[in-house]
């Protein structure tokens, strides 16, 4: 809204509205609290009008302001401005300047300290945060009639409720149940003298926490980490206290403990141990951890009172509307104590009559009241009830429950044996009620929410909390917490999040119950009918956890019953193709499956090259990172040494196209640099080494190493409630363009790459015998992928049954009406046959390029998940493990590799992933009969009964980490560690041959420890809550120091296995030798066709599936590229360490060409080629360390000849080209525009509106 049109409609007629005849609650309260109404300064006022919706034209802030100038303040205008204005405020910008104004305003109206303070019933002790405190007292007993009617006539004339009615604004069973403990927060009468409040006036928490230190002491554990016993709460007032608030404290309980242990995690604090830790020390440690996070916690909750009930309050509708009140705003500073300016606040009598709540129960609540009262009272009428009853009955409550937290159970829930509540029946009792309640918001009539109003906006800026309210207090992540603001999806309100971090099973992140908790929803509810398909309708089901082999081996095996719940994320990151993981399709699994492994995988010598990346790679980060002789070194294992390297050999091994990542890492000198031992070489290397990263590795490019990362999270959901909802957009806008990317890639790769005859015998040959295919490339691997991608649909029956294929019948491509069969009546013209028939074609085409793409990024996603087995071990071993396993551990680092030492060092991470990380799938329970299907899980398990929308985990830790054997055995098999069914994970030789490289690089640091900010979580629900239905939160950050100078191996050595397997392979070369003679007449007549192909200018020749190389005729080269026996330093073949890829030339400030330069360094001579694209406009001079080497060849300006970036029409269309080879050693190679767009008479250049030249370069090895 524009601020210019805010002063409208405050003189205009109000145009017409509907009308809904006041609800028989709002006439009851406003009867009942008519002396409240008085004591603000309120007049007295004529009946009430029927109500009317609001009108936001009569919600301008000049109208707003007039309520506060007017005095005395008339909350019952006709024209309703004050919910008009609040109304009209939601509609603003965040950043609008009005926003600040409404804001204020509201404060000084609500909160005015003008209003005479209320008078204690008694003297009030020294502080107002003392208790017990007296009542105070708002209205003047002078003005009270002393003729009143009897209570009981009251109560049956208006208070009594003879029939239920629903409220047609959808309030759920959740809105009574949190107002419950709301009210519960504010009043405690004390039992000895009903004048005294026994907890303060303010929104602490009270009910969780208690009111006094001795009351805490019943809930905390006090071990040093700051948490509460968990799932228990203080409050004993549970007579008639209905389950749904008891849940509701339980879920504040774990919140608080998510907090607490998020601050132990990444505050800086040791983890509390009984060898480490002095009584002292740990009492103070626990103190301090409690305190802060019971500040967060209880600030979270007045935020939720903020953004989620005053908005109810208001009238104001979940869906559309943010309130973003900042109460605060005139008293919190960022880094500085708050100066509070509000009026002192004070526990009301009157005001504690209006938080009663039995007039927003649900049907469920009211059922249970009955039972209660049915079981305290027995037969007796309510009506002969007496207050004596009542006494005796409250007496004999708290003499039969249990005084221990701990053990205390809920209505209708027993404790596990743990101690724990199960997450599926807590979120039953009213979490997820769909029951509604009566008025427009909560519908409460003008007085009670006034006088609400009033009460809440003055204990929230009163709070004497508020002076702690600062980051060095709250830490910077808890004042983020509390503060700050973050988009899950819920238009503001915070209640979901607490909601979705404690019962994550229970509430997703994207579901419309988790989100908008008090809305009721259901059958014929259409409060949510606006919003779109990003959010998830479906009422959550439980979760059922299995525990034995048979029982997860018998869900695991049966697809038909229990599909992947990760299929939907797959498919939206994967261009709607899925990946394995999603699918329950055996066939196409299986398909996919043998095409990945064969590209990954085509030999065994290929697992020799990755482990021997993998520990170059690690050793490197590791270099780059180190201190000097004297000095520690301090590194982040996880972000710069364990993700860097995964993400580096998926770009090299799978992609590099696709994530930007053009060269391979440079070898650093290990020989000479160690043996002469200079402290100068290792810091000459790390200056080599960022200068390399500046050069080939710019900013943008460097952030595609952690582009997949992102990825896994929102496939498992391992991403906090803040962030799920904003990590899912970025994942999915990230994935949209990587798969144009690397569809891009592939057609780019399989269309103009080479392969010659002799080539591709000899790469078959070498591929089906397990020979050594060469060098670590991606090429190979996308070739692969798509010779696979073919011989794989011949398992499929014809494109009809692709199409039909389950997990493939939405698949976009699919719906192309081409696809459907014709009448037997139509026929097609020859033309409309031919249309279709190249549509078909091209849809097929797609159709591989969506399946290869979506295979190479499902397959970058996965890898990644290596990432944090490896975190974990690394965590596991530093801080959980013992001294023995770690010395070691520490000892095969440094040993020479053998297969035996790698095989035990990969034992070492099973067994922290065992013990640290089990494993664990869920699936989603379909097809089965009405009555639901009943597991036998046997090994004393209890059966589980599965019905059709439960999501069922398969926890594999009671298999792996059982209670009696938690030693460390790194020669324990652990068949269930890579899951069961056939969504087993299918590369396990892959994650054995190269994680012991990577996790022996960083344990080969000497003085190997943690270091200063420790390490850093997702997050997580902290202590021992449930979580078993929910893998910990990804390992984001691991800080370790280590002593003097990282000394990686002289060499990298083949593992003693491997060694005798390449020598095996040398006798099977020897005899593939002797079968080679067969064919040799072939490879003569070939010979014969390549020097005839030399000899005759043609196009370039473009074959599949290496990479692309251009042949180039000689008549066009220029003269320097005729070479003479001298120049000739270049032999075949050719190694492309830099793929085809387009530079760009620019104007620099002198307005002249920016040339394009770099520097090699290589024992061996490489090739550069380069050709002119786009238009034909453009001529090179090449030069070598300032030396010219010429000029591309000579062309014909023309620029209405646009080639674009096809290499091969380009050099059809005679664009200017050349080839240059540089010398072993290190130079310097420049690129230089020389024209022949010229100023007529200069050499100035003349580009006109365009100010780019672009061209492809080619670099590669020689042999």
């Amino acid at each position: 809204m524009d601020p210019a049109d805010l002063n409208d409609g405050v003189e205009q007629a109000p145009p017409p509205v509907l009308t809904i005849p006041q609800s028989r609650m709002q006439r009851i309260t406003a009867t009942f609290v008519n002396p409240i109404r008085k004591a603000l300064g309120y007049k007295d006022e004529e009946p009430v009008e029927p109500q009317r919706q609001i009108d936001p034209a009569h919600g301008s802030y000049t109208a707003f302001a007039k309520l506060l100038r007017s005095p005395p303040i008339n909350d019952r205008d006709k024209r309703h401005v004050f919910f008009a204005a609040m109304k009209s405020m939601t509609a603003l910008p965040e950043d609008s300047p009005m926003r600040a104004k409404f804001n204020k305003t509201f404060i000084d109206i609500v909160n005015n300290q003008k209003r005479p303070a209320p008078r204690y019933l008694r003297s009030p002790a020294y502080h107002a945060s003392v208790t017990p405190q007296p009542y105070a007292r708002s209205a003047d007993p002078s003005s009270v009639s002393h003729s009143l009617p009897d209570a009981a006539s009251v109560f049956d004339g208006l208070l009594k409720a003879h029939t239920f009615s629903e409220h047609p604004n959808a309030i759920s069973g959740m809105v009574p149940a949190f107002l419950a403990i709301v009210s519960l927060c504010l009043f405690r009468t004390k039992e000895d003298d009903p004048e005294f409040n026994d907890t303060s006036p303010y929104l602490d928490l009270s009910p969780l926490y208690g009111s006094k230190p001795e009351d805490e002491d019943l809930v905390r554990q006090k071990d040093g980490r700051g948490m509460l016993w968990p799932d228990c709460f203080f409050e004993d007032r549970l007579m008639f206290l209905t389950p749904a608030a008891q849940a509701l404290l339980i879920v504040w309980n774990r919140n608080h403990n998510s907090i607490a242990n998020r601050l132990l995690l990444e505050g800086g604090f040791p983890l509390p141990t009984e060898d480490s830790f002095s009584q002292q020390k740990l009492k103070e440690q626990d103190d301090k951890i409690f305190r802060t996070a019971r500040l967060i916690n209880c600030a979270m909750f007045k935020k939720v009172i903020v953004e989620d009930v005053l908005k109810g309050l208001l009238g104001l509708p979940s869906v559309g509307s943010t309130l973003n009140l900042d109460l605060l705003e005139t008293t919190r500073s960022d880094d500085k104590p708050p100066k509070v300016n509000a009026p002192e606040h004070r526990s009301c009598i009157e005001f504690s009559l209006i938080y009663h709540w039995s007039f927003l129960s649900s049907v469920g609540d009211i059922e249970w009241m009955k039972g209660v009262m049915e079981q305290t009272f027995g037969s007796k009428d309510i009506a002969d009830l007496t207050l004596d009853d009542y006494d005796n009955a409250v007496r004999n409550y708290k003499t039969e429950v249990d005084s221990n937290r701990r053990r205390r159970n809920l209505p209708g829930l027993l404790r596990g044996d743990d101690g724990l509540f199960d997450d599926n029946e807590l979120a039953k009792p009213g979490l997820q009620a769909e029951d509604s309640s009566p008025g427009t918001g909560f519908g409460l009539g003008y007085t009670t929410t006034f006088g609400l109003l009033v009460d809440l906006v003055g204990a929230i800026r009163a709070d004497p909390c508020n002076s702690e309210y600062t980051r060095e207090v709250l830490t910077e992540w808890g004042y983020n917490e509390c503060f700050g603001k973050s988009d899950i999806g819920s238009f503001g309100a915070l209640l979901p999040k607490v909601l979705s971090r404690t019962l994550p099973q229970n509430y997703p992140y994207d579901n419309t119950y988790t989100l908008f908790p008090f809305t009721a929803q259901g059958p014929g509810q259409n409060a949510l009918k606006v919003l779109n398909e990003q959010y998830n309708r479906a009422r959550p089901c439980g979760t059922k956890i299995l525990k034995t082999k048979g029982a997860i081996s018998q869900v695991l095996n049966n697809p038909e019953n229990y599909a992947s719940c990760y299929s939907h994320n797959l498919k939206a990151l994967l261009g709607g193709y899925g990946f394995l993981l999603g699918f329950d399709t055996k066939k196409l699994h299986d398909a996919d499956e043998l095409m990945i492994l064969h590209a990954l995988l085509p030999d065994k010598g290929i697992l020799s090259k990755y482990a021997e990346y993998f520990a170059r790679t690690a050793d490197e980060l590791i270099l780059a990172k180190e201190g000097s002789v004297d000095r520690e070194g301090s590194v982040d294992v996880v972000k710069d040494v364990i993700e860097a390297t995964c993400s580096r050999w998926i770009c090299n091994a799978m992609a590099s196209h696709s994530f930007n990542w053009y060269p391979p890492f440079l070898i650093p000198p290990y020989s000479t640099m160690y043996e002469q031992k200079i402290p100068q070489a290792q810091a000459k290397y790390s200056r080599h080494f960022e200068s390399y990263m500046r050069e080939y590795c710019p900013p943008a490019t460097r952030h595609n190493e952690a582009q997949t990362l992102g990825f896994p999270s929102y496939v498992f959901e391992f991403n906090e409630p803040d962030q799920a909802w904003t990590a899912r957009a970025r994942a999915l806008k990230k994935s949209r363009r990587l798969m144009d990317d690397i569809a891009k890639t592939v057609e780019k790769t399989l269309a103009t790459s080479e392969e010659t005859l002799s080539e591709r015998i000899a790469r078959v040959y070498k591929e089906a015998s397990g020979l050594p295919v060469g060098k670590l490339s991606p090429t190979p691997f996308l070739s692969r992928l798509a010779m696979k991608h073919r011989d794989t649909l011949r398992h499929f029956a014809g494109w009809d049954a692709i199409r039909n294929t389950a997990d493939l019948k939405m698949l976009e491509l699919f719906r192309d009406e081409c696809w459907k069969p014709l009448p037997e009546t139509q026929t097609l013209s020859h033309r409309d046959q031919l249309r279709r028939s190249l549509r078909l074609r091209e849809l097929e085409e797609k159709f591989r390029s969506t399946r290869i793409a979506a295979n190479i990024l499902g397959l970058c996603i996965m890898s990644v998940m290596m990432t944090e087995v490896c975190a974990r071990a690394v965590e596991f071993y530093l801080i959980h493990g013992g001294r023995d396993e770690k010395e070691e551990i520490i000892r095969i680092s440094k040993a020479e590799p053998t297969s035996d030492n790698n095989r035990k060092i990969m034992g070492f991470i099973r067994e922290a992933q065992r013990l640290a990380l089990p494993p664990g799938l869920f699936r989603v329970a379909r097809g089965l009969p009405d009555g639901g299907e009943t597991i036998a899980q046997g090994d004393g398990y209890p059966e589980v009964v599965v019905y059709n929308g439960d999501r069922v985990f398969a926890n594999f830790a009671a298999q792996l980490v059982a209670t009696n054997d938690m030693r460390i055995n790194p020669h324990r098999p652990n068949p269930y560690i890579h899951g069961l069914g056939f969504h087993k994970c299918p590369a396990i030789s892959l994650v054995d041959g190269v994680l012991p490289e990577l996790f022996k690089a960083i344990f080969r640091m000497e003085n190997l420890r943690v270091g200063e900010g420790g390490r850093l979580t997702g997050g997580g629900t902290g202590g021992k809550q449930r979580s078993l239905v929910r893998r910990g939160t990804p390992l984001r950050s691991l800080i370790v120091k280590f002593d003097g100078v990282y000394k990686p191996p002289i060499r990298w050595k083949e593992p003693q296995s491997m060694r005798e397997k390449s020598e095996w392979w040398q006798h099977i070369v020897h005899r593939i030798k002797l079968t080679l003679k067969v064919v040799v007449i072939l490879f003569i007549i070939l010979g014969v066709s390549i020097l005839f192909m030399k000899v005759t200018p043609a196009v370039p020749q473009v074959h599949m599936p290496s990479l692309p190389r251009l042949r180039m005729p000689s008549i066009h080269m220029p003269n320097w590229f005729e070479r003479t026996p001298q120049d000739a330093v270049c032999r075949q073949p050719l190694t492309a360490f830099d793929p085809w890829h387009a530079e760009t030339i620019r104007p620099g400030p002198d307005g002249k060409p920016r040339p394009i330069e770099y520097t090699y360094k290589s024992r061996r001579p490489h090739r550069l080629s380069v050709v002119d694209i786009d238009k034909r406009d453009m001529q090179l001079e090449l030069f070598v360390d300032g030396q010219s080497r010429g000029v591309t060849t000579e062309f014909t300006l023309d620029k209405a000849v646009d080639c674009g970036e096809d290499l091969r029409r380009c050099l059809q269309e005679r664009f200017s080209a050349g080839v240059i080879e540089i010398p072993p050693g290190k130079h310097t190679v420049k690129i230089a525009w020389a024209g022949k767009e010229f100023v007529e008479g200069t050499r100035d250049i003349d580009w006109g509106a365009d100010r780019v030249r672009r061209f492809e370069m080619l670099r590669e090895d020689c042999s």
